[in-house]
């Protein structure tokens, strides 16, 4: 864990974790488990271009209501609120933590260590069918392609 994650933990830890910014999915992954359920935003295109490199945005949802009563938040299209000061305005809801977690998770589950890329597929596969993909669906998808 990095000193980021490790100050995201800690800040959790204390009860005072309002929001954090992962440059890449790859970098939630040691802290997922360790921060309390809230929805993921990302900017969805920017993920269908290069989920690699494509930031992730967890906010507590309590702090993002009285952020929005105090008037800085902006609301996109879907009606998601999000803070102003968020450089993308077009993030949006993406999945829950606990609905990420849990992708990798089953992923993980033969023991095997899966690639982000095999993370991206499974990832993405659960968004569009709302379905979970075990280690074996996901080589077989690779091998396909």
């Amino acid at each position: 864990m990095n000193p980021h994650q490790q100050h995201i933990v800690d800040l959790h830890e204390k009860g005072e974790l309002q929001h954090a910014q992962f440059d890449h999915f790859v970098e939630l992954l040691p802290v997922m488990n360790k921060i309390e359920n809230q929805w993921l935003y990302l900017n969805v295109k920017k993920w269908e271009q290069n989920p690699l490199a494509t930031p992730i945005y967890y906010f507590n949802e309590d702090w993002l209501n009285e952020l929005e009563y105090q008037g800085g938040t902006i609301t996109n299209a879907r009606e998601d609120i999000f803070p102003d000061w968020v450089d993308d305005h077009a993030i949006q809801t993406w999945l829950e933590l606990a609905t990420f977690e849990d992708i990798i998770d089953i992923l993980s589950n033969t023991g095997q260590t899966p690639t982000p890329e095999m993370m991206v597929i499974a990832i993405n596969y659960y968004y569009e069918y709302d379905a979970f993909l075990e280690y074996d669906d996901v080589v077989a998808r690779m091998d396909n392609h």
